[in-house]
């Protein structure tokens, strides 16, 4: 549990410091980090939004981000995407807009 901690610590971070971060997780390695991120288990304080197989979903889910004068600090979670895939969805532009965490 050692190393989950040490990652969430990295991802709140990045985001604390990036604003808009999309963490590609092309093998799905990191669901379960990502759901407890979600929950607030690490103490992370800011929304995670997490991709389910829907893109209009995600784009509803994101909504509410991003319309104010303030930056949005955003974990976006891409389970089943890498840095080429990702060209081919409707969420390349947040992928282009925000900051990339990847982990191999």
């Amino acid at each position: 549990m050692i190393a989950s901690a040490t990652l969430a610590a990295e991802v709140k971070k990045k985001v604390r410091e990036s604003g808009l971060v999309v963490w590609l997780d092309a093998d799905r390695r990191y669901a379960g980090l990502v759901d407890a991120l979600g929950r607030g288990d690490h103490g992370l304080p800011y929304p995670v939004v997490s991709f389910g197989g829907s893109y209009l979903e995600l784009m509803l889910a994101l909504e509410p981000y991003g319309s104010g004068l303030d930056e949005d600090h955003v974990l976006i979670h891409l389970p089943g995407l890498n840095k080429d895939t990702v060209r081919q969805t409707p969420v390349f532009e947040l992928y282009e807009a925000g900051t990339v965490f990847e982990k191999a």
